[in-house]
């Protein structure tokens, strides 16, 4: 998806109100907190909770009963869910994961609890497809199955980090996952679905003394993570199986907030949230700081988790300590021209433009008074050539999977000059004190102005058609002016006559 740089006052993702999906409104506790979220397209979110449920929507703008409340596992904290369109896992602090495979049913079906790592806690966990999923531990443990949607299906442990916790895992595809721990480092594979996959652990990613809690990977190639610390670091990187720190973007503002949650819908759209209610959405996650955009998404409660669909047009959902999701839908561009360079004479027009905000293309139109038109595919700069005299508009607006700008951005212009004028032929009776005048336009005109103006008098021009016969004039000097006029204009260098009666 191509973007264009957002400028300041236009933000990336709209946040709308909180949805009170576990119908418990008031003081956040326990049992209201939701933990985990994953929205796999715009059409289907699954959440956890601090309460052994999952809550579960196919229209997450639906409102509360919109979103099916379910206790899949006992009363333990769902602490990280994964979802397909065909499948949900969800893994626990207590070693245990649930599953289903109609996670958009009405009332999902979903698996009794299974133990798969007794003696530890499950903290992160990602499916990039029905064949594999990998899950990550308090012990640094990958624990991974080909079978999920297997009536039992069977988990295969690996300590490929050990002294540390792996705090979360992603996997954007079969052939790539990505594990961040609490000391600052990483761990890799490019065949995690394989028998016996090989995992590489990568140091420096950030500080020893950092826990990495959330990490978002959209290929091998673009990887984006949050620290627990107080500054609030989004850590970003381009080549994860490299060993060496990551960039890292302090969005922190000294308020003693911390970041809980991150997801990238694409390359070019990932947000993070924090616990004081705040996202922080870039279309360059790869930048410094000021290209992560503040929003206050959630006014009252912290976030724990975020998800946004990699489906267009993307949804962002963060869920909170209260019982609540909050969505952030794509916001529609703005489209600014920057420059025009017009020539009338010469029939010739040009224009360029940019996008403010997610932009995947552009559409223009130039439209001619009084005749009808339609938006095409563009890019900038867009010329026109062989114009025909007259007045036009030129209008551009920028588009992206949730629509075009609603405003496109215009120009009207003119092409052609207005016409020269030419007096063809004067009669002047002094006798009779009459005085007649044709002429004719050079140049395309739509009609004439006249003026006959007596010496030490007043005139204005008016229409008037060729010829032109003026009667009962008294006597005196007289200069009479016509000028051919279209709709560029009236000639600036009338055509005159001057003569005594």
């Amino acid at each position: 998806m191509a973007v264009a740089a957002p400028s300041a006052s236009a933000s990336v993702l709209s946040w709308g109100g909180r949805i009170g999906v576990e119908g418990q409104p008031g003081i956040p506790d326990n049992t209201y907190h939701l933990r985990s979220i994953s929205c796999t397209t715009q059409h289907l979110c699954a959440a956890g909770d601090a309460s052994g449920d999952v809550i579960t929507t196919t229209n997450p703008d639906g409102g509360a009963a919109a979103w099916k409340f379910q206790n899949v596992d006992a009363s333990r904290v769902v602490g990280a869910i994964s979802c397909l369109p065909t499948l949900c896992v969800a893994v626990d602090y207590s070693g245990y994961a649930v599953i289903t495979t109609n996670p958009t049913a009405a009332t999902p079906t979903w698996s009794s609890p299974d133990n798969i790592d007794s003696s530890n806690a499950l903290l992160g966990v990602s499916c990039p497809s029905t064949s594999l999923c990998v899950a990550v531990d308090n012990s640094g443990q990958v624990l991974s199955t080909t079978n999920p949607t297997d009536a039992s299906p069977t988990w295969v442990a690996k300590s490929v980090d050990s002294g540390h916790q792996l705090r979360a895992v992603s996997c954007p595809s079969v052939s790539f996952c990505l594990a961040t721990d609490n000391h600052g480092d990483s761990v890799s594979s490019t065949n995690p679905g394989a028998t016996t996959p090989a995992w590489t652990v990568h140091t420096g990613v950030d500080s020893p003394t950092n826990s990495i809690d959330a990490v978002s990977c959209t290929s091998s190639s673009l990887c984006v993570a949050i620290d627990g610390t107080n500054d609030e670091n989004i850590l970003s990187t381009t080549s994860p199986t490299s060993d060496g720190a990551w960039k890292a973007a302090s969005v922190g503002t000294g308020t003693f907030e911390e970041l809980f949650g991150v997801s990238c819908a694409s390359t070019s759209l990932c947000t993070a949230v924090d616990d004081g209610g705040r996202a922080f959405t870039s279309i360059k996650p790869t930048g410094s700081a000021s290209d992560w955009e503040l929003d206050q998404a959630d006014g009252r409660w912290g976030f724990y988790g975020v998800s946004c669909s990699p489906t267009a047009p993307p949804l962002c959902v963060g869920v909170d300590q209260a019982g609540n999701v909050v969505l952030g839908h794509l916001r529609l561009p703005d489209t600014l021209i920057t420059q025009s360079t017009i020539r009338p004479s010469k029939g010739t027009a040009s224009f360029s433009f940019k996008g403010i905000g997610v932009v995947s293309g552009f559409q223009c139109e130039l439209k001619k008074k009084g005749t009808s038109a339609s938006f095409s595919a563009c890019h900038s700069p867009r010329a026109y050539s062989h114009l025909k005299a007259g007045s036009y508009t030129f209008l551009v607006r920028a588009v992206n999977s949730g629509g075009p700008d609603p405003k496109p951005a215009q120009r009207t212009f003119k092409i052609g000059k207005p016409p020269n004028t030419k007096i063809t032929k004067t009669k002047i009776d002094s006798s009779k004190g009459t005085a007649s005048f044709s002429f004719k336009a050079i140049g395309s005109a739509s009609g004439f102005q006249c003026e006959l103006k007596k010496k030490g008098a007043k005139a204005s021009f008016s229409h008037c058609k060729s010829p032109k016969t003026y009667k009962h004039l008294a006597a005196g000097s007289y200069t009479f002016r016509v000028r051919a006029f279209n709709a560029l204009g009236r000639d600036p260098t009338p055509a005159k006559k001057s003569f005594k009666l």
